[in-house]
């Protein structure tokens, strides 16, 4: 007699290319169809948690984390790959605190914002970020701006700081 024998394909897995996402969204990850697949699953790691048991997992964490796609054909056959969520968080400030001034005193160079490339600005401060007090309009709490680009919301932001000019 013959011997019929079926070779059932191992299905390939196909988790997608890693992704960005700023702090406080979520992802959507989508596996690839896969010739052969009975089920998929998804699994943050390190620890194995299961996320979803379709080929799309919503996930919403806060920091960088991996996951791994498991798809399962027949006869046990499985295949397995990773993608990572990186979590980006747009990281502002300007921790220098400006202590107060004499009318009379040069110019002074505002500096320690972050992100690097914004611009500074307010009353008496030139395009290079440097503040000059201008008399007598100087004088008193004069507030400062530091404006840029917040990748994360792709808009502008400013932060705000102040000097007292006596």
């Amino acid at each position: 007699g013959s011997v019929n024998v079926t070779v059932v394909p191992t299905p390939v897995a196909n988790a997608g290319s890693d992704i960005t996402i700023c702090a406080g969204e979520c992802a959507t990850l989508t596996a690839a169809t896969a010739l052969g697949a009975i089920s998929y699953e998804w699994f943050s790691l390190p620890n194995l948690i299961s996320q979803s048991t379709s080929t799309i997992a919503s996930v919403c964490p806060t920091v960088t984390t991996c996951y791994l796609l498991v798809v399962s054909g027949g006869s046990n056959c499985s295949d397995s790959d990773t993608v990572c969520v990186n979590v980006t968080s747009m990281a502002a400030s300007w921790p220098v605190v400006y202590d107060v001034i004499c009318s009379g005193d040069g110019p002074l160079q505002l500096s320690g914002a972050t992100p690097l490339g914004g611009t500074y600005s307010g009353f008496g401060v030139n395009a290079s970020g440097v503040f000059q007090p201008v008399l007598p309009a100087s004088l008193g709490l004069q507030p400062l701006y530091y404006i840029y680009f917040d990748t994360c919301t792709q808009q502008n932001d400013t932060l705000f700081n102040s000097i007292e000019v006596i």
